[in-house]
């Protein structure tokens, strides 16, 4: 498997690589023209658009992104298309890498850099051509790890792959520590990393069974048994207010400077590793979008994102798999994200950030938020096949194609853009109820299928051509979508004005909505029909969370009446698999010998 890190970075390369492994059709027609296509992305508007973005800009400047989200009806292309953020700010002084709390100086970099020459050449080099597109294929794929879903594992074991018991050590000791520092006097009993998985097996609980206030898992008559069974209210609160990942007075002023989630980066790293880890199917297509974690306190990273349903908190860039599994992710820090090639653009940097561990020939969906012209060219350079839908300001030749006026809904025309013969590119236009742009190097216009429309005059559906490339985007770029559906369903959520604590609940929550497709995927590749559903999944990671053994001598009544106790002559339930395979709490185990003769 070939990633872009042990690549060359000379944007010469970059520019000119060549792809031997692409066919294409000969393009023999005469009707050719050659005009340069402009990089519009983050920061050069053609034709004097409303948005325009000075180039240059100085650090701390507010940048407003572009147009707003574009809704096409009854589910055509791109349903939502959703834009960056009004109002991002960008700040900072240095560029660094963030991974494992080093930092890498570097110079000063702004998003919205203009172009250097080089790519300007490239822009002005392509030729685009009204022919025929041969669809690429991806299915050739070789992967090295063919073993990884050998079985079936617990769903306990699917989630400590993400939440580490060396990650457990670290947030009990930090939590102690940071007691340590904000009261002067150490904490008594001490946090344990059994207990601190007890906190996040009593969050798990909460996420699925919903009260209106916190206090009411403790109360005596509608209190959860699971809950207040295993920990005090007291005791769940304070944890929660003082849940730490990092040492605040070891951290270098240059890091806390350099990056903003210093305070979390360890959750982070240990999410990603694994993420990186899950094995990449030769049947597997990638969608690239935008993640929300909610939160809408004081926090310098908060973002608002139109036509999101949780438009405000911290963004995050997602890389998922078209059936909806996290593989990859880039939190959004402004001029600070550690994000390669930002010379192409805020959108075609976060792509190829996020493309780096994708193998040769991979297809790889996105909206037009990230979509131009030159980032499909650079990702072709890496093997790696770009379809999306894309702003007509970003493609200067809009105009070879017909116009909104002179198409019928069905109606589709395209333009393949060759660079040297050897890059191609090719656009393609379709009219629904509004005209859809879309950009590929791997799906044109052919093979043409057919989709099912409401038409309002004869109040009755009526079969409508679509093309190829439409078809393709629609059945996979919704991966981000569907993690963030399997989120919504059972998510962590409470108040609090600590962004860092959100997070975390956010990531806990990443981490069982991912383990649950590891092992929806492993028993569809073992052919076991009988599987869990989300909710089940998510109750046995929460009660092996819950059956880590207790402090000695912990106090654990803490009801919501202080005069009435909780009573303690409920009969026990059925162990869960996890309690009964731990190997600690348990009878010695007996077994008759016969006696000796």
């Amino acid at each position: 498997m070939e990633n872009l890190a042990g690549r060359s970075s000379a944007i010469e390369d970059l520019l000119f690589g060549d792809v031997s492994e692409c066919e294409y059709c000969d393009d023999n027609e005469e009707e050719t023209f050659t005009l340069p296509v402009y990089f519009v992305d983050e920061g050069v508007v053609e034709d004097g658009s409303a948005d325009d973005v000075a180039e240059d800009a100085v650090a701390g400047d507010i940048v407003e992104d572009g147009v707003a989200g574009d809704v096409v009806e009854d589910g055509a292309v791109g349903d939502v298309v959703e834009d960056g953020a009004v109002g991002d700010v960008v700040q900072g002084e240095q560029v660094h890498n963030f991974q494992n709390m080093e930092m890498e100086p570097a110079a000063v970099q702004n998003i919205r850099q203009p172009f250097n020459a080089k790519a300007r050449v490239m822009a002005a080099s392509l030729a685009w051509k009204k022919t025929s597109w041969r669809m690429k294929s991806a299915n050739n794929v070789q992967f090295d790890n063919a073993n990884a879903y050998a079985s079936v594992l617990n769903p306990p074991q699917y989630y400590y792959k993400y939440f580490t018991n060396d990650l457990f050590d670290l947030g009990a000791r930090e939590t102690n520590q940071y007691y340590m520092q904000m009261h002067g006097t150490p904490l008594t009993p001490p946090v344990t990393p059994e207990e601190l998985k007890t906190f996040f097996g009593i969050c798990s609980i909460q996420g699925i069974f919903h009260y209106p206030r916190l206090h009411y898992y403790w109360s005596v008559k509608y209190g959860q048994k699971e809950i207040f069974t295993h920990m005090s209210r007291r005791r769940f609160f304070l944890l929660r207010n003082h849940l730490h990942f990092v040492n605040n007075l070891e951290v270098p002023r240059e890091v806390k400077d350099s990056n903003k989630l210093w305070k979390i980066q360890p959750v982070l790293d240990a999410v990603r590793q694994q993420c990186l880890k899950i094995e990449r199917l030769p049947t597997d297509k990638y969608a690239i979008d935008e993640q929300m974690i909610p939160f809408s306190g004081k926090c310098g990273l908060k973002q608002f994102v139109k036509n999101k349903p949780r438009p405000i908190g911290l963004k995050n860039f997602a890389l998922t798999t078209s059936s909806g599994i996290l593989m990859d992710f880039e939190i959004y820090q402004g001029a600070q994200t550690r994000l390669p090639d930002r010379e192409l653009g805020l959108g075609a940097s976060v792509i190829l950030r996020l493309c780096e561990t994708l193998p040769r020939k991979s297809e790889v969906y996105f909206d037009r938020y990230f979509t131009t012209v030159p980032g499909l060219l650079r990702l072709l350079d890496y093997g790696i096949y770009g379809t999306g839908t894309i702003m007509p300001n970003r493609f200067s030749e809009r105009n070879s194609l017909k116009s909104d006026k002179d198409m019928t809904r069905g109606d589709s025309a395209q333009v393949v853009g060759s660079f040297e013969q050897k890059k191609k590119i090719v656009i393609t236009k379709w009219m629904d109820n509004k005209s859809v742009l879309m950009a590929s190097t791997s799906t044109g216009k052919l093979p043409e299928s057919t989709v099912r429309r409401w038409d309002k005059v004869s109040k009755s559906y009526k079969n409508v051509t679509s093309p190829a490339v439409v078809s393709s985007y629609n059945s996979n770029m919704g991966g981000v979508d569907i993690c963030d559906q399997l989120m919504e369903y059972y998510r962590c959520f409470f108040k609090t004005k600590k962004w860092t604590l959100k997070t975390i609940m956010h990531f806990h929550d990443l981490a069982i909505v991912n383990s649950f497709q590891e092992y929806k995927r492993a028993c569809q590749l073992r052919g076991q029909r009988k599987t869990l559903d989300l909710c089940s999944f998510k109750l046995h990671v929460a009660e092996a969370l819950l059956d880590a053994p207790r402090p000695p001598n912990e106090e654990i009544s803490d009801s919501e009446d202080e005069n009435e106790a909780i009573p303690r002559n409920r009969p026990a339930g059925l162990p869960s698999t996890a309690r009964r395979y731990d190997q600690y709490g348990h009878f010695a185990v007996c077994e008759d010998l016969p006696a000796p003769l």
